[in-house]
């Protein structure tokens, strides 16, 4: 597997076209009381399919802060964007993707690595990602590198998905200590 930034001339097509989707026996379902919001983990069954529609753009490459696309030969097999927040010195990952043919050779994890030495060599203080309740794959991808949920939006979605919610999550970036 070989990594490289984004270039959109050459990648966009491959870009638009992976597959995005996924199948998961289960899902977290949103409780929600007056103070407090948390997931249950509930079986699907059927298992669900959901498929994600390709929204990344030039401008999006040309402005975020890291790109990286993952490629055997000539297959795509994933791609991550991530963006800094300088306020709140938060680097947010828009884009993280993996194909399915391409999924459980760790991969992600590789590319994940790749995003968070990128990101602790900036000014960022925290690496964020948003996701959908009804994920349960990237939930657990996710909270298995050391991501820990930090908030919920119940209302951040039109339909059809104004049923799912969406999930915070935040890792705290590592600096390696000088000398």
């Amino acid at each position: 597997m070989k990594f490289r930034p984004i270039e959109w001339s050459r990648d966009h097509t491959a870009l638009r076209n992976l597959d995005a989707s996924f199948v998961s026996d289960r899902v977290y379902a949103v409780r929600r009381t007056t103070m407090a919001v948390s997931l249950i983990e509930k079986v699907c069954s059927p298992p669900l399919t959901e498929r994600y529609e390709m929204a990344l753009t030039k401008k999006a490459v040309a402005t975020a802060a890291f790109t990286v696309v993952a490629h055997e030969n000539t297959a795509l097999a994933g791609f991550a964007a991530v963006r800094q927040l300088t306020g709140n010195r938060r680097a947010v990952i828009t884009d993280f993707f993996v194909a399915p043919r391409f999924r459980r050779r760790g991969l992600g994890t590789k590319m994940m690595k790749q995003l968070c030495r990128h990101v602790a060599a900036t000014n960022a203080r925290v690496l964020w990602v948003e996701t959908q309740n009804i994920n349960f794959p990237a939930i657990t991808f996710y909270r298995s590198l050391g991501f820990e949920i930090c908030g919920f939006d119940t209302t951040l979605y039109d339909a059809p998905l104004a049923a799912e919610a969406a999930v915070f999550l935040s890792k705290p970036i590592i600096r390696k200590q000088a000398g």
